[in-house]
């Protein structure tokens, strides 16, 4: 019973965070934004005020001109409900979930308008670093100096690949790992910048060898920077352990 109240208050969060994400691109207040379709302008029916998974029940979006939009919305949706479904039951219910579930809108934020416009929002950052470092004087199995020094080490290491990248990283991704690393402390905030970076290399090398991309296009670190802080976050002692048997 709580597995399924979890998914479902998971599904409203998501819906919830995927209309924050449009408004702070748009500038816009949250409920001033109508759903409508991108294409005619039409409205559309109310349920898509409410979340855009329509999207991927129907073969249309818009009854008016049957233009069917991306699904990128609906899908990170879903990824978001399976992200805070999944912190919660790899730490159960403790004042720690508190902060994966924070860690989840943080990132699904910065991964919604980074995909849409290219960059990580001072609106999302700045307030969660505040929120992180407030609460790891409360939470926390390890000491606050722990956490806070896990902040200082996310933002050194990505205020210096900015710097001998030479604008390849933003201010942006900076104050983001700035925020992770109250949450992961200095560890797990290094193994997640590998796997991100690991990612990311592949990912770039495999864009590049297909033609999608040229040498000099930079690509969005953001959703590398999700995954590889998410899955050091829940699961870096397993990393860790299956690192040092292997």
């Amino acid at each position: 019973m709580l597995d399924l109240f979890v998914l479902l208050g998971g599904f409203i969060l998501a819906t919830l965070l995927s209309k924050v994400g449009t408004s702070l691109l748009h500038k816009k207040a949250l409920f001033s934004l109508p759903s409508h379709c991108l294409q005619c302008k039409q409205a559309l029916p109310s349920f898509n005020h409410i979340s855009q998974m329509r999207q991927l029940l129907s073969p249309y979006s818009c009854p008016s001109c049957s233009f069917h939009s991306s699904p990128f919305y609906p899908t990170s949706e879903l990824l978001i409900t399976f992200s805070i479904y999944l912190a919660y039951l790899q730490i159960g219910v403790s004042w720690e979930l508190i902060l994966g579930i924070g860690l989840v809108i943080v990132l699904a934020l910065s991964v919604l308008t980074d995909m849409r416009s290219g960059l990580i929002l001072d609106k999302v950052t700045l307030p969660a670093i505040a929120l992180f470092a407030f609460l790891r004087i409360f939470i926390g199995e390890h000491s606050i100096l722990f956490y806070y020094l896990g902040a200082g080490v996310g933002f050194l290491l990505l205020l210096l690949i900015a710097v001998f990248s030479r604008g390849g990283m933003g201010g942006g991704d900076i104050k983001l790992y700035t925020a992770i690393g109250f949450v992961l402390g200095p560890w797990y905030t290094l193994m997640s910048l590998f796997i991100a970076s690991f990612l990311a290399a592949i990912c770039g090398m495999a864009l590049i060898l297909a033609k999608k991309k040229s040498r000099k296009e930079s690509l969005i670190f953001g959703p590398f920077i999700a995954f590889g802080a998410f899955v050091s976050y829940l699961y870096g002692s397993v990393i860790w352990d299956w690192y040092r048997q292997w």
